[in-house]
């Protein structure tokens, strides 16, 4: 129940993205790695978007010793 993607995912067309978060939409828990921008994409508001439209726990953090890369970390909620 982990989706884990260290820059992988944000190096890919926008096509194959929405393929990949498609097959691991329903998992617990997720660690995304990812760069502000590569080329024309940016990864910032796409990964803000995409985070967003799911009911989770996110934590989007820039990582300090590499700017403009961040981790974002998700977590199902506990239901109570």
């Amino acid at each position: 129940n982990l989706f884990i993607a260290t820059w992988s995912l944000s190096e890919t067309s926008l096509s194959i993205r929405r393929k990949i978060l498609s097959i691991v939409n329903d998992l617990q828990y997720y660690l995304i790695a990812y760069q502000e921008r590569f080329g024309e994409m940016d990864n910032f508001n796409f990964f803000n978007r995409w985070s967003s439209s799911k009911n989770m726990l996110w934590k989007n953090s820039e990582i300090k010793h590499l700017p403009k890369n961040y981790y974002l970390l998700g977590k199902k909620e506990a239901i109570s």
